[in-house]
C-alpha cells in the first residue's frame, strides 16, 4: 500500500469538502452553491502550493452521512480539507473523520483561520510593545474559527482568554482586553467598546461582508484587521492552508497536530518580521507573498516530524 503514495495521484491529492451550509456572507445555500467556493479553494492550493485539490460538495446536512461519504472515498487522497459547514455539524464531521482516517483533516474555517489570526496578533504585539504572556484576549463568537483561535492563543501563552458567545457578553468581556477577535454582525462592535479596552488595543473584526467594527470607528485602535481585501491587514484562512497542506503532504503526515498549527502561525508572522516591515498596517503578509507558502510548509513539515506523525522526511 505504501507504494500508492509514489505511483498514483494519492500523494499530492486533497479533497475539499462542504455541504454548503455556511457559505461566507451567504449562509446555507446548499452543495451546488458551494461548488464555486470549493473550486476557488482548490485553485489557491494548486497555484500557491502545487497541491492537487478536488472539490467535493456533499448533498446532505447529516454530519454522519458527510463523514461516511468522505471516509468511503478517502483512499484516493492524502488529506481532507473541510470548508463552510455550519456549526455544530462541522465539529461532528471533523471529529468523526479524525477518528476514522490515517490522513490529515484540516478544517479551514477553524485551524486555518486560527493560525492566520495568531500570526496577526503576534505581530500586533510587536507594534504595541507587548508580550503575549501579559495580554487579555476577548474572542467573540461560537463558530469554528472562534473556538480554534481560543485554543491556539491559550496554548501560545496568553494570560487570559475570554469567550464571548453572545453580543451582550461581548460588551462586558471586552472591557480591559488588549485584543479583540470576533466574527459578528456589522456594527456589533462600537466606539464605546473600543474605549473600554486597554490602551492601544488590537482588533481583528472578521465579520463578512462588513466587519464587526466600522473602520470609521477604529480611530482609537492601534492595530486593526478585517477579512476584507480592500483594507490593510486582511486576515483569512488562505494565509495558512496552502502552506499547511504543502508541509503535510511533503512528509505524508497521518494527522494535523496542534503543534503544526502553532508552527504555521509563527511562520506566517515571521514572513513579515523577517522583512523588517512589521507595522500597524502590515501585521500579516499578502497571500501572494512568494515567501509565505515555503515558510509555512517547512515549519509544518518540521512540526509534524517532531510530533511523530510524518511517514517520511521532506525531500532535500
Amino acid at each position: 500500500p505504501e507504494r500508492a503514495w509514489d505511483l498514483t495521484i494519492k500523494g499530492n491529492s486533497v479533497m475539499v469538502v462542504s455541504d454548503g451550509s455556511a457559505l461566507v456572507g451567504q449562509g446555507d445555500l446548499g452543495p451546488l452553491a458551494a461548488l464555486p467556493v470549493l473550486e476557488g479553494l482548490s485553485l489557491f492550493m494548486r497555484e500557491l502550493a502545487d497541491v492537487d485539490a478536488f472539490p467535493l460538495p456533499v448533498d446532505s446536512g447529516d454530519p454522519a452521512v458527510i463523514a461516511d461519504t468522505v471516509t468511503k472515498i478517502s483512499s484516493v487522497f492524502a488529506g481532507v480539507h473541510l470548508a463552510d459547514i455550519s456549526a455544530p455539524n462541522c465539529f461532528a464531521v471533523e471529529d468523526a473523520l479524525k477518528g476514522a482516517l490515517d490522513i490529515p483533516v484540516l478544517h479551514g474555517d477553524a485551524e486555518g483561520t486560527a493560525a492566520a489570526l495568531l500570526a496577526g496578533v503576534l505581530n500586533g504585539l510587536q507594534v504595541t510593545g507587548r508580550i503575549i504572556e501579559d495580554i487579555t484576549v476577548c474572542v467573540a463568537g461560537s463558530g469554528p474559527g472562534a473556538a480554534a483561535f481560543r485554543r491556539l492563543v491559550d496554548a501560545a501563552g496568553a494570560a487570559e482568554v475570554r469567550a464571548a458567545e453572545s453580543q451582550d457578553a461581548m460588551h462586558d468581556l471586552i472591557k480591559g482586553a488588549d485584543v479583540y477577535v470576533g466574527v459578528g454582525a456589522p456594527g456589533s462592535l462600537g466606539a464605546d467598546d473600543i474605549a473600554a479596552m486597554a490602551a492601544e488595543p488590537i482588533v481583528f473584526a472578521l465579520g463578512m461582508p462588513n466587519p464587526d467594527l466600522d473602520p470609521s470607528d477604529a480611530g482609537g485602535v492601534a492595530v486593526f484587521g478585517t477579512g476584507r481585501p480592500d483594507l490593510p491587514n486582511q486576515v483569512n484562512s488562505t494565509l495558512a492552508f496552502p502552506g499547511i497542506w504543502r508541509g503535510l503532504l511533503d512528509v505524508r503526515a497521518s494527522a494535523l497536530t496542534d503543534q503544526a498549527v502553532m508552527a504555521a502561525a509563527c511562520a506566517i508572522a515571521n514572513v513579515v518580521a523577517e522583512e523588517g516591515a512589521v507595522a500597524a498596517d502590515y501585521v500579516v503578509p499578502s497571500v501572494f507573498n512568494k515567501k509565505l507558502v515555503p515558510a509555512v510548509a517547512a515549519a509544518v513539515a518540521d512540526a509534524s516530524q517532531r510530533a511523530g506523525v510524518a511517514r517520511v522526511a521532506p525531500a532535500a
